[in-house]
């Protein structure tokens, strides 16, 4: 039995209270009835079977000890009771009444939505088939209030980050104060502060501050302001002393603030599982927090440069029996499952893939209740060729959906949803042979990684040996990064980016290794598509490299300005950086040629070439 079969019946006179409790219960995934009188309570309870009821005991004409009472004459099945109470707390009367109802809990208001539910999640625990996700509830059409998003956390302590984005979005829209502490798999923790769902601080590991770059960035300074803020010797911060020199107004230092701290909120966006943890405090009102405006933009930049389609076709199989509500396609209308929408033939997943998490996480769209009926073979196939393909690129832990550092309690519960998915002996008995024989193919994998991360002692040998193919594979891998650099600075456009794409293509982590791909594209071709500068994720677009890469395409777009404002910041960022030098007097160069009549444009960057690199290009030289 599965959480939409399990009907509950609360019996609350005051409607607001009623609502809120029937509201926790569906966004949980059981089907709840909210009645707010006995006549109503008894009616609904002859007519339909409730495995669960929920009654207050203060209710007019009939009291709830009595409802339940005569509503256990007539059920034939017997449901489980609780019952609730805002006036009598005696002990007394609690143990009498629970002895009269035979209840397994007693409740007293004011109510806490959460305990609620999980008191009937463990009731039910043992007699639930395949359980929602719980973070299913996140992509789901219903207003998720505080209480509800705390719940949520607390029950999904383990999720992918790429869901962050949503999860973000969902505590914009609350009141919540307090902090959410992020672990990754590697134990990397991250922590991010809200204010009554506004971030305004978020602490990682990662040290550089960007201010220089983003002043830059924005127009604020000049490269050379920035140049001479860092020579002075105080001890004063950046933004102090661009400030002190009249170089900086107060006003753009808060604009620089917020957008760093939208660069520390993408750094807790990665490719892989992380265990979260809330904990509300009180923090009084901060000068300066995430606007919702740039909020919106930062979804935007995470679609397009973190959250991969590989890991949403992934997340998509596994809810293969969903119904999809809302604006999910450009041409389908409807409700349609996901492995409806999947086989048909107007969808493209190498173009609709990504538009259709955009959905989600925006609000456009929606995971509707899980269908019931016929199941749909072809997608179960689909569903088992993805798992054994991923089986060959994915660590036990990946495969089973948990992170390394994951409690037992997580493995075993991700084993399960797998499990019940999988398992041979659980298909209908019309599954055609080949794709029993695929299941049982894909279920020994399964097993074995399971089997594996479930032992403590085999875990810890795994883990061991993980971390030892790492190692080895970047120690292998940085000569490879190394000369590609090189190739890159002395012109070998093309071996240059023959090497970076190979380290992508193996999924190898080196700083800068996309805006260093970049770049060496635009070298070779003007119109390089394969990656775009808005593919880069945002807490990368403040190194030298990326500026050089930024440079390079505003240069191939003939955008001369903003060509030169780039290259000066790499140079800023990295005076070592000298192929920023080249670029700047390939800039003059090209004005010269092309004989510009914007002769102050020329001047400008043959004075800079001349004051930072000691080059003067000559007109008709």
């Amino acid at each position: 039995m599965i959480k939409s079969q399990i009907h509950v019946l609360i019996v609350e006179d005051d409607f607001t209270q009623g609502n809120a409790l029937r509201e926790a219960f569906t966004r949980s995934g059981y089907a709840a009835i909210l009645c707010t009188s006995s006549v109503q309570a008894l009616t609904s309870a002859q007519r339909n079977e409730y495995h669960c009821l929920i009654v207050d005991c203060l209710l007019p004409k009939m009291n709830g000890v009595d409802l339940v009472e005569e509503i256990l004459q007539f059920v034939p099945n017997k449901p489980k009771i609780f019952m609730m109470t805002g006036i009598f707390k005696d002990r007394a009367f609690i143990k009498d009444a629970m002895e009269r109802t035979h209840a397994t809990s007693f409740f007293v208001k004011p109510l806490i939505l959460g305990d609620i539910v999980g008191a009937i999640d463990e009731l039910f625990e043992t007699r639930l088939g395949p359980e929602t996700p719980p973070v299913l509830s996140l992509y789901s059409d219903h207003n998720l209030g505080d209480i509800q998003i705390v719940a949520l956390i607390e029950r999904e302590s383990i999720i992918h980050s790429f869901h962050l984005p949503k999860l973000y979005q969902r505590m914009q829209e609350s009141s919540l104060t307090g902090e959410l502490t992020l672990i990754s798999a590697v134990g990397d923790i991250s922590t991010a502060c809200f204010y009554k769902g506004q971030v305004f601080s978020v602490k990682t590991g990662d040290r550089d501050s960007y201010f220089g770059s983003l002043a830059v960035s924005y127009g604020f300074v000049l490269p050379e302001d920035v140049m001479a803020a860092l020579k002075d010797k105080s001890q004063k911060v950046l933004g102090q002393k661009l400030v002190d020199s009249m170089s900086l107004s107060p006003h753009a230092v808060q604009v620089i603030l917020e957008e760093q701290l939208a660069l520390r909120l993408s750094q807790t966006i990665q490719n892989d599982v992380v265990s979260l943890q809330w904990i509300t405090r009180k923090f009084t009102a901060p000068t300066y927090a995430l606007a919702a405006t740039r909020f919106e933009l930062l979804l935007d930049d995470w679609m397009d440069s973190k959250i991969t389609p590989e890991w949403i076709k992934s997340l998509l199989l596994i809810w293969g029996q969903y119904l999809l509500e809302g604006e999910y396609h450009a041409v389908m209308r409807g409700s349609q499952t996901v492995a409806q929408v999947f086989s048909n033939p107007q969808f493209d997943e190498n173009s609709d893939l990504q538009a259709l998490f955009k959905a989600f996480i925006t609000s456009r769209a929606f995971i509707g209740a899980r269908a019931e009926g016929e199941t749909d073979f072809s997608f179960l196939a689909s569903r088992l060729d993805k798992m054994a393909d991923d089986f060959k690129t994915q660590n036990y832990f990946q495969f089973i959906g948990v992170g390394e550092k994951a409690h037992p309690r997580e493995i075993n519960r991700s084993f399960q949803g797998l499990k019940e998915s999988f398992e041979p002996e659980g298909l209908p008995k019309d599954c055609p042979p080949e794709i029993v024989a695929k299941c049982q193919s894909v279920y020994q994998l399964i097993l074995r990684a399971f089997d594996t991360i479930s032992d403590d002692v085999q875990r810890l040998h795994y883990l061991q040996t993980l971390q030892n193919k790492r190692a080895q594979e970047v120690l292998e891998a940085e000569p490879i990064f190394r000369a590609a650099i090189l190739e890159l600075y002395t012109r070998r456009y093309q071996l240059a980016a023959l090497k970076f794409q190979s380290l992508i293509d193996r999924k190898l982590e080196f700083k800068d290794l996309r805006a260093y791909r970049i770049w060496a594209g635009l070298k070779l071709d003007r119109n390089f598509v394969k990656f775009r500068i808005d593919q880069v994720p945002p807490e990368e677009r403040h190194s030298a490299v990326f500026m050089m890469a930024r440079g390079v395409y505003y240069r191939a777009m003939g955008q001369h300005q903003k060509a030169l404002n780039a290259f000066r910041t790499a140079h800023v960022l990295d005076s070592r950086l000298r192929v920023a030098s080249d670029e700047i007097t390939a800039v003059a160069e090209e004005l010269d040629r092309s004989g510009t009549n914007n002769r102050n444009m020329f001047d400008e960057v043959t004075s800079i070439a001349k004051n930072m690199f000691g080059k003067k290009p000559r007109r008709g030289a």
